[in-house]
């Protein structure tokens, strides 16, 4: 064992050590009383408990143990008893605390089922006379009524003669009073017809109202205390096994420490049905037997997940028939049977169970597991804590009621356990991990160097392939291209061509060698375009980007279009926005300056004359990012755009149908090439038009921050 765990063993032995023996201090505090001056523990006598000279305020608080007068089967007030003169006459007395069966009346002890009355007389000190004074009633089987002098103080439940009357109710109470005078008279009637034990079986104790009041308030914090860690190390362990299915332990663990953590809410202090008043006797007990017999399985089966080849299979299934057995019994039967049965399950399950974990840590221990001497010690306290609560519930020892802290020691160094294993397996799960991450390492480093070079090859390939690829579209679009376009003006040279060999048309007629000229500027434009715009998709164009002033940039196009449109009798109109003068977009300029040609172009060829062309500039916003952008469109009056043809007037060689006006045809191809154009600016490009109504072509592109140098 390293030190860190005998550190973690010395830890938790003083740790219970100190539980264990705060609970001995507390019990023994409650089995007996503060002495008086003259050094001696006040008791009853003959039903008189004498305390002149024991002041409580000065003294401490008193136990009303001794002597009471006792009237077995008799519910008597204080108006039924006899007066203090006449007190020896035919009176009997029995001590407090103690059960009925306890009792003896002609030779036979009495049953722990019936009713009966108390009286006890004390003579108070004067010190105390006229002051506010408590009086704690603990736990009564199974209900009482209380008289201090001749006023009724108290109840718990409804006494009776049968078990038909009374109704059976079993909660502390702490009662203030303030006597009339130096004589006090305490008469309780008592019955009990529903559990094993009957009568004033533990201590009452008398005090000033501060001291009781801090006695019920210290008791309610210790076991509030308790319960806490015990509900909080359950939940904890239940989580532990929420995400760690494979190992039980943290499971049963934390279900042991929530089953006696609900057992000692109806024990006790009875926490439980403290807060909800309308819990009934007969549930708190059922609660209080059955969590016991759920903790005892439990414990075994959590022994067996630790230790399973220091466990017997067998021990396993007897005691979950044993429970099981007791658990049917306690869920069907009444409390007036189900009781009785307390001693031979304490014998048959409870303490054969905690000997059975003694001896399987011992084997552990001997056979160095992990964890056993820990568990050892804690299972060690746990035992003796048992043991002597068996002998305190059969009323063999004074005080008990130490399972909560035995249990609380044991909890604790199974949860410095199960906390040790974790961290073990934990570290060992970082040493693996921490091995593979080298492992890991050392591979990705070799399969680095030895891939380095195929992936470098690879992408050498990759490009070539794109670049080849990009080639081969362009050359079978092209070739398509040439195919479909060229075809007419050929078709058309051919014709005339063939006329003047035929000699149809005379050789020298200029009308018909100005139309061959022109059908050869056609093909010229159309093979310029298609190499431009193969060259665009492809990638091989290069673009020489700058920073441009628009405002400038696009007044001085605006200005050139001027006297052209005079001469082809268009009007021409400029229009610029509440655009800054120091705006600036990163552009080309030549390749901007022909996507703007191509839009007059367009226009004025559609735009009959008289029409009228304008040309505008605007601020904007990217339709995606809202980004400020610049809106640069002409706008012509021609005939429009048909609402079919909208979607594909940006499509090479797609020409439209027919339009009103349309002076000559195109090879479709100036609207494909701007559209590539403006996507390689990062802009947008589009159309809005009506037909009849004229069409207005535009292109959004994205601004920059004005820089010194922008052209």
């Amino acid at each position: 064992m390293t030190r860190r765990w005998m550190r973690f063993c010395l830890l938790a032995v003083l740790l219970t050590t100190a539980v264990v023996s705060s609970a001995v201090e507390t019990a023994m505090a409650n089995a007996g009383g503060e002495r008086n001056a003259d050094g001696q523990i006040p008791e009853a006598t003959e039903g008189i408990l004498d305390l002149t000279g024991h002041s409580l305020a000065g003294d401490g608080t008193v136990l009303l143990n001794g002597e009471w007068e006792f009237y077995w089967t008799r519910l008597l007030e204080p108006d039924d008893l006899p007066v203090y003169e006449s007190r020896a006459v035919g009176m009997k007395f029995e001590r407090v605390p103690s059960i009925w069966s306890a009792y003896r009346e002609d030779g036979k002890a009495l049953k722990n089922r019936g009713y009966a009355t108390y009286r006890l007389t004390v003579k108070l000190d004067k010190a105390d006379a006229g002051r506010t004074l408590a009086l704690y009633m603990p736990s009564v089987a199974t209900a009482y009524k209380l008289w201090i002098n001749e006023d009724l103080a108290a109840a718990s439940g409804k006494v009776g003669r049968s078990k038909e009357e009374m109704t059976a109710r079993n909660v502390p109470d702490v009662i203030r009073f303030v006597p009339k005078g130096r004589e006090l008279q305490f008469v309780i009637q008592v019955s009990n017809f529903v559990q094993r034990k009957g009568g004033l079986w533990e201590a009452l104790r008398l005090g000033n109202e501060e001291q009781i009041s801090y006695l019920r308030t210290k008791s309610i914090l210790e076991e509030a205390c308790i319960l806490g860690c015990l509900v909080i190390m359950g939940l904890y362990h239940i989580g532990l096994y929420r995400f760690r299915k494979k190992d039980p332990s943290p499971l049963y663990f934390g279900a042991i420490c929530l089953a006696v953590g609900l057992r000692m809410t109806v024990l006790g202090q009875t926490l439980l049905p403290y807060l909800l008043p309308d819990m009934t006797w007969q549930t708190a007990v059922r609660i209080e037997y059955m969590t016991a017999i759920i903790a005892f399985h439990l414990l075994i089966r959590y022994i067996h997940s630790q230790y399973p080849r220091e466990c017997s299979p067998a021990v396993r299934w007897i005691s979950l028939i044993a429970c099981a057995g007791f658990g049917l019994l306690v869920t069907v039967a009444p409390p007036s049977i189900f009781t009785q049965f307390m001693l031979p399950y304490q014998l048959t399950v409870a303490l054969p169970t905690v000997l059975y974990v003694l001896v399987v840590y011992v084997l552990a221990a001997i056979r160095r597991r992990d964890g056993s001497l820990l568990n050892g010690i804690g299972s060690g306290f746990f035992g003796l804590t048992v043991g002597g609560d068996v002998l305190y519930y059969n009323h063999l020892i004074p005080s008990g009621n130490f399972i909560p802290y035995g249990l609380l020691g044991f909890m604790f160094t199974q949860s410095l356990n199960l906390a040790g294993r974790l961290s073990r397996e934990f570290g060992r799960s970082e040493q693996l991990a921490h091995e593979l991450v080298q492992v890991n390492e050392e591979l990705e480093d070799k399969v680095r160097d030895r891939t380095a070079e195929l992936r470098a090859s690879h992408d050498r390939l990759e490009r070539i392939n794109m670049e080849l690829t990009g080639l081969e579209q362009s050359r079978k679009q092209l070739l398509t291209a040439i195919s479909h376009e060229l075809g007419t003006p050929l078709t058309s040279i051919q014709g005339y061509v063939k006329l003047m060999i035929d000699g149809v048309l005379p050789a020298d007629d200029r009308e018909s060698l100005q139309l061959i000229y022109n059908k050869t500027k056609i093909l010229d434009r159309i093979i310029q375009d298609l190499f431009e715009l193969s060259k665009l998709e492809a990638g091989q164009l290069q673009f020489r980007f700058g920073d441009i002033r628009i405002v400038p940039f696009f007044r001085g196009l605006a200005e050139g279009y001027t006297v052209q449109f005079k001469k082809s009798g268009l009007r021409y109109e400029l229009e610029l926005g509440e655009v800054d003068v120091e705006a600036v977009i990163a552009a080309d300029p030549v390749r901007l300056e022909q996507v703007i040609a191509i839009f007059v172009t367009n226009a004025e060829k559609f735009t009959l004359p008289g029409g009228t062309i304008r040309t505008s500039l605007k601020p904007g916003a990217m339709p995606v990012t809202q980004a400020p952008a610049i809106r640069l469109s002409v706008a012509d009056t021609g005939p429009g755009i048909a609402v079919n043809d909208l979607p594909f007037v940006f499509d090479r060689f797609y020409r439209g149908s027919p339009s009103a006006g349309k002076r000559e045809d195109g090879a479709g191809l100036g609207l494909a090439i701007a559209k590539q154009i403006v996507e390689q600016h990062g802009g947008v490009i589009g159309v809005e038009s009506r037909h009849g109504e004229g069409s207005t072509f535009y292109m959004l592109l994205p601004l920059r921050h004005a820089e010194e140098g922008a052209v």
